[in-house]
């Protein structure tokens, strides 16, 4: 075995590293040798799938702060227009209609929480990449902004949005128009 650079490592012999980690017996059966190195990558590879964990549990807290955070700003916005659905609704708009309306305002607000947050997650994943490798002896990136982490950040916006309108707007499109009016 031969060390070339920093990373590389040139095997001139295969079974020299294999011997190293592996016991082949006659019958093509293998035994793990439980030597330093192997140990230590097997507990770094603990460590990096617990990390794992950790961050994927935090994440989905995170998300699910973000939606009731967002679920509530929208909600509340519609509440506070339920004068408005009632006039709409005595012109003569039917609770689809109304419910387009105020949809587009959601989209709105969840395409804005939506830029700023890739604007954040990308800002952030390589500082947070960069502490991890700088205080630990592991050279990995555990936190990665991928398409599918984008695609999953517009599915959980279009889906906070759409059921943060469709249910304040169906309950306040449902009663009589004289009511919501009425209603301050």
């Amino acid at each position: 075995m031969q060390f070339i650079g920093n990373d590389t490592i040139a095997v001139r012999d295969g079974s020299a590293l294999t011997d190293s980690i592996f016991t082949i017996r006659d019958d093509d059966s293998t035994d793990s040798i439980a030597n330093a190195v192997v140990g230590e990558i097997l507990g770094a590879s603990a460590i990096i799938q617990g990390i794992q964990y950790l961050t994927l549990g935090v994440g989905l807290g995170f998300t699910v702060f973000a939606m009731l955070l967002m679920f509530n700003f929208i909600s509340a916005s519609i509440t506070a227009k339920k004068k408005e659905i009632g006039i709409l609704r005595a012109i003569g708009a039917r609770s689809t209609d109304v419910f387009k309306i105020f949809w587009s305002e959601a989209l709105i607000v969840a395409g804005a929480c939506l830029v700023l947050s890739v604007i954040v997650c990308v800002a952030l994943c390589p500082v947070i990449n960069a502490a991890i490798i700088d205080n630990t002896a592991l050279n990995v990136s555990l936190l990665l902004f991928t398409p599918l982490s984008f695609l999953f950040m517009a599915a959980v916006a279009l889906v906070t949005a759409t059921l943060s309108t469709l249910l304040p707007v169906s309950l306040y499109a449902k009663k009589p128009p004289v009511e919501s009016i009425r209603a301050l």
